[in-house]
Protein backbone atom coordinates (compact mmCIF):
# COMPACT_ATOMS: atom_id res chain seq x y z
CA UNK A 1 0.00 0.00 0.00
CA UNK A 2 1.64 3.20 -0.89
CA UNK A 3 0.94 6.44 0.90
CA UNK A 4 2.49 9.61 0.18
CA UNK A 5 2.99 11.46 2.77
CA UNK A 6 4.70 15.24 2.79
CA UNK A 7 7.63 16.07 0.14
CA UNK A 8 9.85 17.48 2.33
CA UNK A 9 9.95 14.90 5.10
CA UNK A 10 13.00 12.91 5.83
CA UNK A 11 13.11 9.44 7.44
CA UNK A 12 15.83 8.45 9.05
CA UNK A 13 15.69 4.41 10.20
CA UNK A 14 18.45 2.26 11.53
CA UNK A 15 17.99 -1.20 11.15
CA UNK A 16 15.81 -1.81 13.97
CA UNK A 17 13.46 0.81 13.20
CA UNK A 18 13.74 -0.08 9.58
CA UNK A 19 13.00 -4.46 10.70
CA UNK A 20 9.60 -2.83 12.62
CA UNK A 21 8.48 -0.01 9.97
CA UNK A 22 8.47 -2.89 7.58
CA UNK A 23 8.84 -6.34 9.61
CA UNK A 24 11.52 -7.66 7.77
CA UNK A 25 14.11 -9.12 10.03
CA UNK A 26 17.23 -6.95 9.98
CA UNK A 27 19.58 -9.42 8.59
CA UNK A 28 17.62 -9.22 5.27
CA UNK A 29 17.57 -5.17 5.65
CA UNK A 30 20.98 -5.38 5.92
CA UNK A 31 22.16 -7.37 3.16
CA UNK A 32 19.78 -5.50 0.68
CA UNK A 33 20.38 -1.87 2.38
CA UNK A 34 19.51 -0.19 -1.42
CA UNK A 35 16.20 -2.08 -2.26
CA UNK A 36 14.68 -1.39 1.36
CA UNK A 37 15.60 2.33 1.48
CA UNK A 38 14.49 2.55 -2.07
CA UNK A 39 11.31 0.57 -1.15
CA UNK A 40 10.50 2.63 2.01
CA UNK A 41 10.88 6.11 -0.80
CA UNK A 42 8.73 4.44 -2.52
CA UNK A 43 6.03 2.98 -0.23
CA UNK A 44 5.77 6.73 1.88
CA UNK A 45 7.08 9.60 -0.67
CA UNK A 46 9.33 10.40 1.70
CA UNK A 47 13.34 10.70 1.75
CA UNK A 48 14.80 7.99 3.84
CA UNK A 49 18.35 7.98 5.32
CA UNK A 50 18.79 4.43 6.32
CA UNK A 51 21.44 4.83 8.74
CA UNK A 52 24.32 1.84 8.73
CA UNK A 53 28.13 1.26 8.45
CA UNK A 54 27.16 2.87 4.64
CA UNK A 55 24.17 5.31 5.01
CA UNK A 56 21.87 4.68 1.90
CA UNK A 57 19.77 7.79 1.22
CA UNK A 58 17.09 7.38 -1.14
CA UNK A 59 15.30 10.78 -2.32
CA UNK A 60 13.16 10.98 -5.45
CA UNK A 61 14.38 8.21 -7.57
CA UNK A 62 18.01 8.75 -6.79
CA UNK A 63 20.33 6.46 -4.10
CA UNK A 64 23.15 7.77 -2.52
CA UNK A 65 25.92 6.14 -0.34
CA UNK A 66 27.20 8.33 2.45
CA UNK A 67 30.89 7.09 3.10
CA UNK A 68 31.67 9.08 6.11
CA UNK A 69 31.08 8.28 9.49
CA UNK A 70 32.83 5.22 11.62
CA UNK A 71 31.54 2.38 14.00
CA UNK A 72 32.13 4.74 17.19
CA UNK A 73 28.97 6.41 15.76
CA UNK A 74 26.63 3.99 17.05
CA UNK A 75 25.88 5.38 20.55
CA UNK A 76 23.05 6.99 22.00
CA UNK A 77 22.29 10.18 20.73
CA UNK A 78 24.15 10.21 17.65
CA UNK A 79 21.12 10.07 15.53
CA UNK A 80 19.56 13.13 17.26
CA UNK A 81 23.25 14.69 16.19
CA UNK A 82 22.09 14.42 12.35
CA UNK A 83 18.65 15.34 12.81
CA UNK A 84 20.08 18.98 13.71
CA UNK A 85 22.40 20.00 10.76
CA UNK A 86 20.30 22.23 8.75
CA UNK A 87 20.72 23.28 5.17
CA UNK A 88 18.29 23.42 2.09
CA UNK A 89 16.36 21.16 2.49
CA UNK A 90 16.23 19.84 -1.07
CA UNK A 91 20.24 18.81 -0.79
CA UNK A 92 19.49 17.66 3.67
CA UNK A 93 18.88 14.21 3.06
CA UNK A 94 22.12 13.77 1.16
CA UNK A 95 23.99 16.69 3.04
CA UNK A 96 23.00 15.85 6.19
CA UNK A 97 24.45 12.65 6.71
CA UNK A 98 28.10 13.34 5.29
CA UNK A 99 28.33 16.74 7.34
CA UNK A 100 27.14 13.75 10.43
CA UNK A 101 29.74 11.36 9.33
CA UNK A 102 32.71 13.78 9.20
CA UNK A 103 32.03 15.11 12.30
CA UNK A 104 31.92 11.93 13.37
CA UNK A 105 35.18 11.02 11.93
CA UNK A 106 36.74 14.48 13.39
CA UNK A 107 35.75 13.71 16.78
CA UNK A 108 36.51 10.25 15.99
CA UNK A 109 40.25 11.26 15.75
CA UNK A 110 40.17 13.27 18.75
CA UNK A 111 38.57 11.39 21.56
CA UNK A 112 38.70 7.84 19.96
CA UNK A 113 35.94 5.47 18.34
CA UNK A 114 35.68 3.72 21.74
CA UNK A 115 34.62 6.84 23.76
CA UNK A 116 32.93 8.95 21.07
CA UNK A 117 29.46 10.56 22.33
CA UNK A 118 27.41 12.17 20.68
CA UNK A 119 28.28 15.39 21.99
CA UNK A 120 31.72 14.67 20.49
CA UNK A 121 29.89 14.77 16.94
CA UNK A 122 28.20 17.70 17.51
CA UNK A 123 31.17 19.88 18.52
CA UNK A 124 32.58 19.40 15.47
CA UNK A 125 29.82 19.89 13.46
CA UNK A 126 30.85 23.75 13.40
CA UNK A 127 33.88 22.50 12.05
CA UNK A 128 32.88 20.59 8.82
CA UNK A 129 30.90 23.55 7.96
CA UNK A 130 33.08 26.17 8.13
CA UNK A 131 36.43 24.77 6.82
Amino acid sequence: VKKNFHKKLILTPHLGEMSRLINKPVKEIAENLIYYAKELNYRYGANVVLKDARTVIATDGQIYINLSGNNGMATAGSGDALIGIGCDFEKAAVMGPYVHGLAGDMAAHKVSKTGLMATDIIEEIKSVITD
